[in-house]
C-alpha cells in the first residue's frame, strides 16, 4: 500500500496552514504521526499533495528529520480551469488531491488529511481490513462524533450510517456542529445527534479501481460550471455516487476506543499539544 497525505489547505479559520504547524513535543507536524504509523504497518511510499507555497516548507522539514520511507510530492496547483475570457479558476477539494496523486497509485492506498491526528489503531485496522476483505472497494475509520468536536467553535462533520454487517449505506454532511452543555448540536440537522454516531474524518482506504470512477466523475464536474464555481470536488460526495452505482462496496471500521485530534481554530493548539505529549509518553 501507499499513503497519500492531503496537505494543500490554507487554514482560513486557523489563521495559516495547519499542516505545517509544529505541534509535537519535538516540533512534529501532525502528518509526521500518520507517516510514522503508516510505516509501522509496512507502508514505505508516501505521496504528499500540496501546493507551490507549502511544498518547500514540507520538503525542508523532512530534510531535517529521519523518515523510514520514500516521500514524493504532487502539486495540486496544476488543477484549474479557464473561463470568462481566460480567467484562471483554481479547483479545490479532496477529490482534486486524489487526482493529483493518481499518477503514483496503482495499488491499494490510504488517503488522509495532513492536519489531523488519527491514532495508531486506525492504521492497524485499515491494514487488516484490506487483507480480510479483498472485494471491498473502500474503507473508512469511523470516529464517534463527540470525540471530534472543538470547544472553540463549530465544525462540519460527515455522519456515516451502516448496515448490520458494517457496510456503509450513506454519508450525511452536517455543518455548524458544536458542543453546548456537553451535548452535540447542529444548526442545520434534521436529526438529533446523540454523540456516538460515527463520522468520517477524511481517512480512506481505497482500491485503485476507484480512481477510474473519480476521473469519470471529474469530467462531469468540469462540464457543469455551477458545480466547479460553487462546490468543491470532494471524496465523500464521490463515495455517495459510487454507492448508488455499486451498493455494499464500502465498509466502516468503528474506532470507538481510538483517539483523534485536529486543529480548526487557533485556540485548539494548546490542547492538541498537550494531547500529543501524553500520546508520546504512552508510546
Amino acid at each position: 500500500m501507499k499513503l497519500v497525505v492531503m496537505a494543500a489547505g490554507h487554514g482560513s479559520r486557523f489563521g495559516g496552514p495547519k499542516q505545517v504547524t509544529e505541534v509535537g513535543p519535538s516540533n512534529e507536524f501532525l502528518m509526521d504521526y500518520s507517516i510514522k504509523y503508516a510505516s509501522e504497518v509496512g507502508i514505505k511510499e508516501i505521496i504528499i499533495v500540496s501546493n507551490d507555497s507549502i511544498i518547500p516548507v514540507i520538503s525542508d522539514h523532512f530534510n531535517t528529520i529521519r523518515v523510514d520511507c520514500s516521500i514524493y510530492f504532487a502539486n495540486q496547483n496544476k488543477f484549474s480551469i479557464k473561463y470568462k475570457r481566460d480567467i484562471e479558476h483554481a479547483l479545490y477539494g479532496t477529490g482534486i488531491a486524489l487526482l493529483a496523486a493518481s499518477e503514483f497509485l496503482s495499488e491499494p492506498f490510504i488517503i488522509l488529511n495532513g492536519d489531523d491526528y488519527y491514532g495508531r489503531e486506525a492504521f492497524i485496522s485499515m491494514k487488516s481490513a484490506f487483507i480480510e476483505n479483498p472485494n471491498i472497494v473502500g474503507f473508512l475509520p469511523g470516529y464517534p462524533i463527540l470525540q471530534t468536536l472543538s470547544p472553540n467553535g463549530t465544525v462540519s462533520r460527515a455522519i456515516c450510517t451502516s448496515k448490520s454487517n458494517g457496510l456503509l449505506s450513506d454519508i450525511t454532511e452536517h455543518s455548524n456542529v458544536g458542543l453546548k452543555n456537553d451535548k452535540v448540536f447542529s444548526n442545520n440537522s434534521i436529526m438529533e445527534i446523540k454523540g456516538d454516531e460515527l463520522v468520517s474524518m477524511n481517512f480512506w482506504g481505497l482500491q485503485p479501481d476507484f480512481i477510474l470512477f473519480v476521473k469519470r466523475q471529474f469530467k462531469l464536474y468540469l462540464n457543469n460550471s455551477l458545480q466547479w464555481e460553487n462546490k468543491e470536488f470532494n471524496i465523500p460526495d464521490l463515495v455517495k455516487h459510487y454507492l448508488n452505482e455499486v451498493p455494499d462496496s464500502f465498509m466502516i471500521l468503528p474506532l470507538k476506543t481510538s483517539k483523534w485530534a485536529g486543529l480548526t481554530y487557533p485556540e485548539d493548539l494548546p490542547a492538541v499539544k498537550l494531547f500529543l505529549i501524553s500520546e508520546s509518553q504512552n508510546g
